[in-house]
């Protein structure tokens, strides 16, 4: 399972590189603690509301993501 948590820069954007090309679900959540990261009703959870996206070799995508209702 590959999974990256990554923190907002102050004016709340974030990036991810280094990704391999292929499909991914990206999801925004507040106070994450370590621990939930590998517990699995947290992820099921989390993957359900999650934005998929495919990644394309080389491909560079922008994305809004928004916490909260």
């Amino acid at each position: 399972r590959r999974i990256r948590s990554v923190a907002p820069a102050t004016d709340g954007s974030f990036s991810v590189t280094g990704l391999p090309a292929g499909s991914y679900a990206i999801a925004a959540a507040e106070d994450v603690e370590t621990a939930d990261l590998g517990d699995p009703s947290f992820l099921s959870e989390l993957l359900a509301r999650a934005y998929k996206v495919t990644l394309a070799d080389g491909e560079k995508l922008t994305r809004d993501l928004r916490v909260g209702g």
